[in-house]
C-alpha cells in the first residue's frame, strides 16, 4: 500500500499496490489509522483499485476494530475509489459502512476514478502540484522515504 500524508492539507491518500496479497491489507489499514491520528487528518482518499477480495476475517476486523477507531478521528470527508468491476469489495465496504452508520459523522462518497475523488476532496483548491509529483514518484519506486511534505510507505 502506498500512503501519502500531507499535513498542510490535512489529507491522507492511499493506493493498494497490485500484486500484493490481502494479508498486507490489515497492516496497511493500521498504518492509515496511525497516520490519521498523528497528523490530525480530516480528508482521506482510499484507492482500492487492484485490491484482492476482502475475506471474512478482514471484514470482521475492519468492522469491529479498525472502523470504530477510524470513525473516532476528526474526519470530514472520505473518498472511496473502487473500480466498477469490483462489485464484491464494494458490497463488503457498503456493509461495513451500514453496520457502522451510527459512528459516521463525516461525508463519504464512492468514486470509480481517483481524479474525481481528489477533485471532491480538495474542492476549489487543487491538490498542490508538488504533492502530485511526489505521489507519482513514490508510486514508481519500490519504497519511498519520509519527506517534510508527506509520508509515503510501501509494504511489500
Amino acid at each position: 500500500m502506498i500512503i501519502q500524508c500531507a499535513d498542510e492539507q490535512q489529507l491522507l491518500r492511499t493506493q493498494w499496490r497490485a500484486g500484493h496479497s490481502i494479508q498486507h491489507f490489515k497492516q496497511g489499514l493500521s498504518r492509515i489509522l496511525e497516520l490519521t491520528e498523528q497528523h490530525a487528518v480530516t480528508r482521506v482518499v482510499l484507492d482500492l483499485h487492484d485490491l484482492p477480495d476482502i475475506c471474512i476475517m478482514e471484514q470482521a476486523w475492519i468492522s469491529l476494530t479498525w472502523f470504530p477507531k477510524m470513525a473516532g478521528q476528526p474526519l470530514q470527508q472520505v473518498a472511496l475509489v473502487m473500480p466498477p468491476r469490483s462489485l464484491y469489495n464494494q458490497m463488503v465496504v457498503e456493509s461495513i459502512l451500514w453496520m457502522g452508520q451510527a459512528l459516521i459523522h463525516f461525508d463519504i462518497q464512492f468514486f470509480s476514478e481517483v481524479e474525481d475523488a481528489l477533485e471532491w476532496i480538495t474542492g476549489d483548491s487543487p491538490l498542490p502540484s508538488v504533492l502530485q509529483q511526489e505521489w507519482h514518484c513514490s508510486s514508481a519506486l519500490p519504497s519511498a522515504a519520509p519527506d517534510k511534505h508527506y509520508v509515503s510507505v510501501t509494504y511489500s
